[in-house]
């Protein structure tokens, strides 16, 4: 969408300096035609004068003519050279006209040229300004598009919020349920194992399980020391009691909640952000760099938003993670309580037997 705009906003430009150089070329030609007219009515005007002349010379050579029929033969050599004079005049006169006859034709056929060249810089120009006019048309209907596709991005992302809003919610809650049921049958067991247990002196052997291995993509949240979970009672641990559960295994799950919601609903795309309709005043120009601003804020608030969603799925599966963890810890005391009353049983009835006397 960016390279159209790119390409339209180089096409309008192109026109633009075309208009601009059609429109200078216009004024050009109107002022050349604007000479040649003036200079064809110079023109004009001379052809005449020189016509009212000729025929003047014309008249007064037959007058002349008459005057000869009727003067005496003494004058006829001087009436021959006035004649010869008019007649070279008349000559000359003739050579100027058809001269200024063919500059008035040079200068019709230049004016029927400067016509045709303005008719069609002037249709041209039609042509640009309905291109303009088409691109202009184009324009504004991408910024249409582009606000129609924004709100739907917008709905989108809201749903989306919303969505994954609920199911963080309900994830929460279950996973809280869960631990708070899992402690409080822990605490039965250990309560149910004390109760059972003999007065017998015991050792209690310490021992380390190993770590849960770390997940690559839990970014280092679940190293988990199982080594402060209470170890199970079993031989050698007849009388001892168990330790209470880790405080930090019960609240280990504490130590970084999922992302909050309102920070999810506070990053998310602003409700109160409407297209700026007073930008369809502005030059194309100005439209697409505030179309490209929009648009390149829209998608940061997009990736910010995804990467945080993103960060409550990942918090979401390490909750998942521990709640497992829980639950394993829930079976195995649970196996321990039912093995330790005949661990003990069996250990007494050895000791029985080899303290028997001799016969």
């Amino acid at each position: 969408m960016t390279a159209v705009l790119s390409e339209k906003e180089k096409i309008i430009m192109s026109f633009g300096d075309e208009r601009t150089e059609l429109n200078s070329r216009l004024k050009k030609l109107e002022i050349k035609y604007a000479d040649l007219n003036e200079k064809l009515q110079i023109t004009n005007t001379e052809l005449a004068d020189i016509r009212a002349e000729y025929t003047s010379y014309k008249v007064r050579a037959q007058a002349v003519l008459r005057q000869n029929q009727t003067i005496d033969h003494s004058q006829e050599e001087q009436l021959k050279e006035e004649a010869a004079a008019l007649k070279a005049q008349v000559d000359t006169l003739t050579q100027n006209l058809t001269t200024i006859q063919e500059q008035s034709s040079e200068l019709n056929a230049e004016v029927e040229t400067s016509r045709k060249k303005l008719s069609e810089a002037s249709a041209e120009a039609a042509r640009a300004h309905q291109r303009t006019a088409r691109l202009q048309s184009d324009l504004t209907r991408l910024s249409q598009q582009l606000e129609s596709e924004r709100s739907q991005h917008k709905l989108q992302v809201s749903t989306l919020t919303q969505c994954y809003k609920s199911q963080i919610s309900e994830l929460e809650t279950r996973l809280q349920k869960d631990t708070e049921n899992l402690k409080k049958q822990i605490t039965l067991l250990q309560e149910k194992a004390k109760a059972g247990r003999s007065d017998e002196e015991c050792s209690r052997d310490k021992y380390m399980l190993p770590i849960i291995p770390r997940d690559e993509g839990s970014d280092g949240e679940m190293d988990i020391n199982v080594s402060l979970i209470p170890r199970e009672e079993g031989e050698g641990s007849e009388s001892a009691p168990s330790p209470p559960l880790s405080k930090s295994l019960l609240t280990s799950g504490g130590r970084r909640s999922p992302v909050p919601l309102e920070r999810l609903l506070e990053e998310g795309v602003p409700e109160n952000e409407t297209f700026d309709t007073s930008s369809l005043g502005l030059t194309p120009e100005q439209e697409i760099a505030d179309l490209r601003r929009k648009i390149l804020a829209q998608q940061q608030r997009v990736k910010h938003v995804t990467v945080l969603l993103a960060e409550s799925e990942r918090e979401g599966a390490r909750l998942a993670q521990l709640s497992d963890l829980l639950k394993a810890e829930l079976r195995r005391v649970r196996a321990s309580a039912n093995n330790a009353h005949n661990t003990e049983y069996m250990k007494n009835v050895t000791l029985k037997f080899l303290t028997l006397p001799p016969g």
